[in-house]
């Protein structure tokens, strides 16, 4: 069932100024009779709508260039380290959730390939060690580092955003 126009003129009343710009901007997906009680809003609150609307534009504008430079934004070489090293600590977890909240792309694809190559690796490292009859951690542990570097060396190709535009 559709709102009334007074329903829709109490419920945008209460909206803020850019959400009564998004469904004006958006106008697709509302009835006409919305889009134009969102109008009628705005000019009951003095808002120059033709020059409001620019600014808004804008806005989104700016709002979508800062996310896309958002999503590529890189690891560094310690996170990518910590990543790879531990792979297991809960903190690790949290922070990926973190990465994809906030849209950043590159960091959670990167922070997952690290730490699934850490916990690959370290098993990995430690079954060389052992097949190999290897007598010492520290032969363990520079295959790890080998591993590391390896995926360091690999990743940067697999992963390096294209730089072409469109």
């Amino acid at each position: 069932m559709l709102a009334s126009k007074t329903e829709l003129s109490d419920r945008y009343s209460q909206y803020s100024s850019d959400r009564l710009f998004d469904i004006i901007f958006q106008k697709e997906q509302y009835e006409p009779e919305a889009v134009e009680i969102a109008k009628e809003e705005l000019l009951r609150r003095d808002i120059n709508i033709e020059a409001a609307l620019d600014d808004y534009l804008t806005e989104k504008e700016n709002i979508k260039i800062r996310s896309e430079k958002t999503a590529l934004i890189p690891l560094s070489f310690w996170e990518k380290l910590l990543f790879f090293i531990l792979w297991m600590v809960p903190v690790f977890g949290a922070m990926k959730m973190n990465y994809e909240e906030d849209g950043m792309d590159r960091k959670l694809t990167q922070s997952k390939i690290f730490s699934r190559a850490g916990f690959c690796s370290l098993f990995l490292s430690v079954f060389l060690g052992i097949a190999l009859e290897l007598e010492s951690y520290l032969s363990v542990a520079l295959l790890w580092i080998f591993f590391f570097a390896t995926t360091y060396l690999l990743e940067r190709r697999i992963t390096t955003p294209d730089t072409k535009e469109s």
